[in-house]
């Protein structure tokens, strides 16, 4: 049946309910394993990010600011991300495609690049 009813809710199939349950219950845990992926994955970039800007800022360990090389690195991420995204949504946004990575390659190649 369609849009009938079916135990005082709407049905939109005539398929048992506990397929949906299990259907929910597998994609429940497919977006925890990835969620737990990606938390992992981003932890390793923050802390390799804030060993890179530590090494090329000695000045803020000397002078106790570390805790600012900790905001700077979670601020770049956060830019990150949101450049990441609006590169996968790509024409819905009108977002140049791999503009990251084509800005990072144009920094790299700079000549006041260390």
């Amino acid at each position: 049946m369609v849009f009938g009813e079916h135990g005082g809710y709407a049905a939109l199939t005539t398929k048992p309910i506990h397929n949906f349950r299990a259907y929910l219950g597998e994609q429940l845990t497919h977006e925890r394993a990835l969620e737990t992926d990606f938390y992992k994955e981003y932890q390793a970039y923050r802390e390799h990010l804030f060993a890179a800007l530590r090494k090329a800022n000695p000045n803020y360990e000397n002078e106790g600011r570390l805790r600012r090389l900790v905001a700077v690195t979670q601020r770049l991420l956060d830019r990150f991300i949101f450049v990441l995204y609006c590169e996968d949504m790509g024409s819905e946004l009108g977002f140049p495609p791999n503009i990251l990575r084509d800005v990072l390659i144009e920094a790299a190649e700079s000549k006041f690049y260390n």
